[in-house]
């Protein structure tokens, strides 16, 4: 009878993946299995030939999608596309500056987070230009999230960081050029992970990891590292689950006059005096109506 094990998927490389299996790296075809991503649980069996093969993907807890129109070059087609599979910690890296700080885009992973109930963070590098940990906080500060800004250039804030990852598989999810993969090299050291420059000319990321993968960074913890963004659709979001993603509506939502209130132009919408009277900041409220337009 064909012997059965256990693997992780730390990255993937199409037909091939690779994985982790007790003290073992292997790398295999994927077989039977298709659409594998960094942090899916596989079961492995032994061929007639003694090679393994992937014979079941385990059911994921938790999946990071976006669409793959968002990648990193033009002309993709637009269809949902996991990039990470039984995550505990979602952590949005946003750059204080080069490029500039875009709380409009951190809304956007923010929603995305919350419709595949995985928790949030915040990550603000290059705080050795200047800080924003102000702004972060006037934003977000009311959403019980970690919020931390760290420095991989003086190291500052990386101590606070490795505290909000420790214990968990944690994907870090951003704009080009952010730091992403200047953070896992960070906290991977050993790691040879390839940087590049922001473009001079446009002042935006270049993108320099092109496949996400996963990296043990002590026993227990674990990060996944995705590719940068230029821009991130939600056009796959229906219209009536936008205002379920933004957590500081939730409690507010049943004293509205309307079931079903969508938070836009309804009367007496508990949300919009809330935005009103400054308890909401303006700038997230903002960004919903954009959202809503958008789908």
């Amino acid at each position: 009878m064909p012997s059965l094990s256990d693997a992780l998927v730390i990255s993937v490389s199409h037909p091939f993946v690779t994985l982790r299996c007790g003290t073992d790296t292997l790398r295999i075809a994927e077989d039977q299995i298709r659409d594998l991503v960094p942090g899916d649980k596989v079961i492995l069996e032994d061929s007639e030939d003694g090679i393994p093969m992937i014979v079941e993907r385990v059911a994921r807890t938790s999946v990071l999608t976006r669409m793959s129109g968002d990648a990193m070059r033009r002309g993709g087609t637009s269809r949902p596309s996991a990039v990470a599979a039984n995550v505990d910690l979602g952590v949005i890296v946003a750059s204080a500056d080069r490029p500039a700080f875009h709380p409009r885009f951190i809304d956007r992973y923010l929603l995305l987070l919350e419709l595949e109930n995985v928790r949030p963070a915040l990550c603000v590098t290059k705080a050795d230009l200047r800080s924003r940990m102000d702004d972060a906080a006037a934003l977000y500060g009311s959403l019980d999230m970690p919020i931390v800004e760290v420095s991989t250039v003086t190291g500052v804030g990386m101590d606070d960081l490795r505290n909000v990852l420790r214990g968990k598989t944690a994907v870090f999810v951003g704009q080009s050029g952010v730091g992403k993969s200047s953070l896992v090299g960070a906290l991977v050291p050993d790691l040879e992970i390839r940087t590049q420059e922001i473009s001079a000319k446009t002042g935006t990321g270049r993108h320099t990891t092109t496949a996400s993968g996963l990296y043990e960074w002590e026993p227990g913890s674990a990060i996944i590292d995705t590719p940068g963004i230029r821009t991130l659709s939600i056009d796959h979001v229906p219209k009536g689950q936008l205002r379920f993603a933004f957590r500081e509506f939730e409690a507010l939502s049943e004293h509205c006059k309307f079931r079903d209130c969508l938070h836009a132009r309804e009367p007496k919408c508990a949300v919009q005096e809330e935005v009103a009277s400054g308890t909401i900041p303006r700038a997230r409220y903002d960004s919903y109506l954009r959202m809503m337009e958008e789908t």
